[in-house]
């Protein structure tokens, strides 16, 4: 009997065991919780020390000058260094210490990679992802850095992030990776795309076609019209009063069961930004201000998250001395200020994403009408790997206008293609939205300022300016398609080359 009891008890600790350092035991969410609660590499040593580092000297083979980095009482980071791919290095190196796994985890999330790390539960998104077109772009926009030359502040901030990589032991892993059970993985320059992708995406991703497709055939042109202008002259805000407004109503009618039939069926499809969300920037000429120096305000409304989007930060280099915030992933600053100038940025809210229905010209639908011409669609395989599964292979097709984004039949979008501002790859023989954050930084006038400016294109951005020479101004700034009226308002033709953007 005793040794039965022994067994017993042998085989529950080692079960316990087992079950406490095993992720994902029998398919369950619960992570490992044996390796996570451990004294020796489990959450403990993720303690933050209470004293600030205040000022390191940093020393990297990789450095060609002399390079330090002072904090201030709130941990910001102020860069000094006498060359600038040097501060980009050492940038690199403190967004990682502080944010790796949101820089991990969002790039995933854009990109198309979660399953990866969080299982099958994930797979919708990565394929959501993948059929969007992401992975195809984030590539076309690595290859231009490449052409323009960009890629070296590029690599010289992957290097810096794989340099704090390469100090980690498993002990020290950033406490979300010891969570979910996995390590981090070297930094690329498509990664920092795939960051500047979900920013773009954020931005530009917008659109009603199916909603408004629906709204038309349920009104009709003349009532939708009415309702919708595509140019509304009355955009003045309505002042609010005592009196009780009195009035007939323009429009009584019923919609006809007939046309509630005819409609498209609407469901929530690739989820668009908050319809709350609107930034806004400003500028006030030195003229109004008790200085006399203009006033620069800037106030983007992105997504609440913990940690912030933003990373602040200061960069010195004998070519630029400039303040302000970055996002963890890519290098420069994004909103700022130097001696000399302030600029901010918010979101010029157009749209940029158009649904084209396509005329397959065989039953296999690899190939469809383009007006009198026949085309060939092109594949691209994705392979998503997926934790604890086998990967999964996802074909997309690409026409002209972009991905077909939908192979649910069930899908109100259902074969068609999307036509996206993201998709464009302009800046072939000039550089882009990196050298004009660049710019910036460095930038000493108005000048300087509308000369950063022709670098940026996508997505078209609302920036503020202001001087201490007492310019202000502000400048929608990037590639617009250019369309005629009501085109992309709604569902169109995609076997009429005239719904073709300019």
């Amino acid at each position: 009997m005793r040794w039965l009891k022994f067994l017993i008890a042998l085989l529950t600790t080692l079960f316990l065991i087992w079950m406490g350092n095993t992720h994902n035991p029998f398919g369950s969410p619960v992570p490992a919780i044996g390796k996570f609660m451990s004294p020796f590499d489990g959450f403990w040593i993720n303690a933050e020390r209470s004293a600030l580092p205040f000022e390191q000297e940093l020393s990297f083979d990789q450095l060609e000058s002399d390079t330090k980095v002072v904090f201030d009482e709130r941990l910001v980071p102020h860069i000094f260094s006498d060359n600038l791919e040097d501060a980009f290095f050492v940038q690199g190196y403190l967004t990682a210490k502080y944010r790796l796994w949101q820089m991990d985890i969002s790039t995933r999330a854009t990109g198309g990679y979660l399953s990866e790390v969080l299982g099958p539960r994930t797979k919708k998104i990565d394929i959501r992802q993948r059929r969007k077109g992401i992975r195809w772009a984030a590539e076309n926009m690595v290859n231009n850095w490449t052409h323009t030359g960009e890629i070296g502040w590029m690599e010289a901030y992957t290097n810096g992030i794989n340099e704090y990589i390469k100090t980690l032991t498993p002990e020290e892993y950033p406490i979300e990776f010891k969570l979910l059970g996995y390590e981090p993985e070297p930094w690329t320059p498509l990664r920092s795309a795939f960051f500047l992708y979900g920013m773009v995406e954020e931005l530009s991703s917008r659109n009603l076609d199916l909603r408004a497709s629906n709204s038309l055939k349920a009104l009709g042109p003349d009532m939708f019209e009415f309702l919708y202008p595509e140019h509304n002259p009355d955009q003045t805000p309505v002042i609010p009063t005592e009196k009780t407004w009195d009035f007939e109503p323009i429009w009584e009618d019923t919609i006809s069961e007939n046309a509630l039939s005819s409609l498209i069926p609407d469901h929530q499809v690739f989820e668009n930004p908050s319809e709350f969300a609107g930034s806004n920037n400003w500028a006030v000429s030195g003229s109004k201000t008790n200085t006399g120096l203009p006033i620069l305000c800037n106030d983007p409304h992105l997504g609440l998250s913990l940690p912030s989007i933003w990373y602040e930060i200061q960069i010195s280099t004998p070519e630029l001395n400039s303040y302000g915030v970055s996002l963890p992933g890519v290098p420069g600053i994004i909103i700022g200020f130097n001696e000399n100038i302030a600029w901010g940025v918010t979101n010029l809210g157009h749209d940029f994403v158009d649904w084209y229905t396509i005329k397959w010209a065989n039953e296999d639908k690899t190939t469809y009408w383009m007006g009198e011409d026949k085309l060939d669609i092109r594949m691209e395989e994705e392979t998503i790997k997926i934790k604890g599964e086998d990967p999964h292979t996802e074909k997309v097709k690409y026409t002209i206008w972009g991905p077909i984004a939908y192979t649910d039949e069930n899908s109100p979008l259902y074969d068609m293609a999307m036509q996206w501002l993201g998709h464009y790859t302009f800046n072939t023989d000039k550089r882009s939205q990196i050298s004009t954050f660049i710019g910036l930084m460095k930038a000493k006038n108005h000048e300087d300022y509308v000369t950063a400016m022709r670098c940026f294109d996508m997505p078209p951005q609302n920036f503020a300016f202001a001087s201490n020479e007492g310019d202000i101004a502000i400048t929608a700034n990037g590639r617009l398609p250019i369309k005629f009226d009501h085109q992309g308002r709604f569902l169109q033709d995609g076997s009429n080359p005239r719904n073709t953007w300019k």
